[in-house]
């Protein structure tokens, strides 16, 4: 808080030296033909000199805020210099009462009296500071007034004493709501921090939770839910554009037995492998391969024919026969192989998706039947007769 106080004092230190200097002028020449000139220059540099002390204090604060001092010691800083600009004033005061008629000293007071009602408003942010400039401002001349003996002089000076405690505390209220209202401030920034920060992990949490509902856990593929989409967004495009949709459906050969005979462990680690060679083979041709189910795996193809389709279907089964993985327990060769079903439609807005699955399906079913390791078209010709 202490920073916020002396940044909010910072920003009022040009007027404040400003002020002080045109007021200064403005009784030097109200007094010019009434006091000691040698008295009223000296009076006017050194004010001059403190004002200018206050603004390379102020550049100081404004370039090294943190670099050299704490927040409390600017205020410190802030607070000896206001009570030195506040004597000055009260020594010129106590110059004119001790040669000048009371009456005659009526604007150096109206002055003095301004000065403190405005540093209220400049000096609201720190008690430590307006204390400081008040009670030298108004203590030592009013403690000069009381001691005069005169009945008027003392009115003067009791007044400048009940003045000064009265103000004083009227100050110290405000400066507690300004404290309150800065201590709000912050806490609502810090709220407002937190909230953005949490905001940020949900943003990251939802991410995280989108990419985990869209990708296999074990083989990084995309899942059935994502496939589905895809699918149905890649068919209404096809029909849209009345261009060609291929499916690939491809399953591992004789994978129950393959758990089996080595482990569920061993199953998943070939599932793995065989997953990151069809993602391999899809990169190549820009497609995505996603997870069907189980041992199953899915390709579609936008805009390719069933030639072109088989083509990337022999290509992953050409891939993963060639990493060459033992498979001791399969009944079609020593290494694991896949089977694979493609088929291609020219959809129509009479047509529906799901005929192009169950085409490619019935394919992947005769590639199994008829000695597995392979891939085998499936055709559609307009009737369920293909199926």
């Amino acid at each position: 808080m202490q920073q916020q106080l002396v940044s909010n004092l910072s920003q009022q230190m040009f007027i404040i030296a400003v002020t002080m200097v045109v007021l200064g002028v403005l009784n030097v020449i109200y007094y010019w033909s009434r006091l000691d000139h040698t008295v009223l220059v000296l009076w006017a540099v050194a004010l001059l000199g403190i004002n200018l002390i206050r603004l390379f204090l102020n550049m100081l604060y404004v370039h090294y805020t943190t670099e050299r001092l704490q927040p409390g010691q600017w205020l410190s800083l802030f607070a000896f210099v206001s009570a030195v600009s506040g004597l000055t004033w009260s020594a010129m005061a106590i110059h004119a009462v001790r040669h000048l008629p009371l009456e005659a000293c009526n604007l150096l007071f109206i002055t003095m009296v301004g000065m403190v009602g405005g540093s209220i408003a400049t000096n609201s942010s720190s008690a430590r500071v307006f204390v400081s400039y008040i009670v030298a401002v108004l203590l030592p001349i009013s403690l000069v007034l009381l001691l005069v003996d005169s009945l008027e002089y003392r009115i003067y000076g009791a007044a400048g004493l009940l003045g000064m405690i009265l103000v004083t505390i009227s100050f110290l209220q405000v400066n507690a709501v300004i404290k309150r209202s800065i201590l709000r401030g912050i806490e609502n920034e810090m709220l407002l921090k937190d909230l953005e920060a949490r905001q940020e992990q949900v943003v990251e949490l939802n991410g995280r939770l989108l990419e985990q509902s869209s990708t296999d856990f074990l083989t990084d593929l995309s899942n059935r839910r994502i496939f589905d989409e895809e699918f149905r967004m890649a068919w209404t495009r096809a029909v849209d554009q009345g261009s060609p949709i291929s499916l690939i459906l491809l399953d591992i050969d004789c994978f129950k037995l393959y758990n089996d005979t080595s482990g569920h462990q061993a199953g998943d680690a070939c599932l793995k492998r065989v997953a990151s060679l069809l993602q391999s083979c899809g990169r190549d041709v820009q497609i995505q391969v996603a997870r069907y189910g189980g041992e199953e795996f899915a390709v579609v193809l936008l805009g390719h024919d069933i030639d072109s389709a088989e083509s990337v279907a022999l290509a992953m089964k050409h891939a993963v026969f060639a990493e060459k993985m033992p498979h001791g327990a399969s009944t079609v060769n020593e290494y694991v192989t896949l089977s694979a079903g493609v088929a291609t439609m020219m959809p129509t807005d009479s047509d529906s998706s799901d005929r192009l699955i169950s085409l490619t399906d019935a394919a992947l079913y005769r590639a199994k039947q008829t000695g597995r390791n392979r891939v085998v078209r499936g055709f559609y010709s307009g009737t369920d007769a293909d199926l």
